[in-house]
């Protein structure tokens, strides 16, 4: 086989793969579209006043959830992957961040869209906050299936570790 062969026989694997949705592609996809439609401006829906004090407690929340995701990314280091399916060299980690939340990104990820919400106020906003925090919720127990199936130990850390937020229904399931 010559060199453009093999490249094409990549990219049709990597196409079938997609098509097949093997790493969870579809969930990672309309991730993306959720958090690029952040962006959009939306339609105020609750008074001014109230509308300025929510966007201090926005724009704190947003603060919150940058340094935690970026402290959630660090941990994570070269296990890091966007889809939902872990690498085959990961590592699980349990320690500093994820000590606290297995999910610990997802949960940044809620908190950002609930801040910008704060900040934003609109219809829109509060749907995609609702749309990401479902998506999100859904990745989490595709991943876990295969985090289970990888690690040994992963069921005692799904026991012990909130899941995405501690104590909320939906969004902390330990067994």
């Amino acid at each position: 086989m010559t060199k453009s062969q093999i490249n094409n026989n990549k990219l049709l694997q990597i196409l079938i793969d997609l098509i097949n949705n093997k790493n969870g592609e579809y969930l990672l996809i309309s991730q993306i579209i959720l958090i690029i439609l952040h962006f959009l401006p939306g339609y105020i829906f609750l008074n001014t006043n109230i509308k300025e004090i929510t966007k201090i407690f926005g724009f704190a929340i947003i603060t919150y959830s940058l340094i935690f995701i970026i402290m959630a990314f660090i941990n994570l280091g070269s296990s890091i992957s966007p889809f939902p399916r872990p690498k085959r060299n990961a590592t699980l980690k349990k320690n500093k961040i994820y000590s606290i939340y297995r999910h610990p990104i997802y949960h940044s990820l809620i908190c950002l869209s609930f801040g910008i919400f704060l900040i934003k106020f609109s219809i829109l906003h509060l749907i995609l906050f609702i749309c990401l925090t479902i998506n999100l919720r859904f990745k989490s127990k595709y991943e876990e299936k295969y985090l289970i199936k990888k690690f040994n130990d992963y069921r005692s850390y799904i026991s012990s570790t909130p899941a995405i937020f501690n104590s909320v229904l939906f969004l902390d399931w330990r067994e």
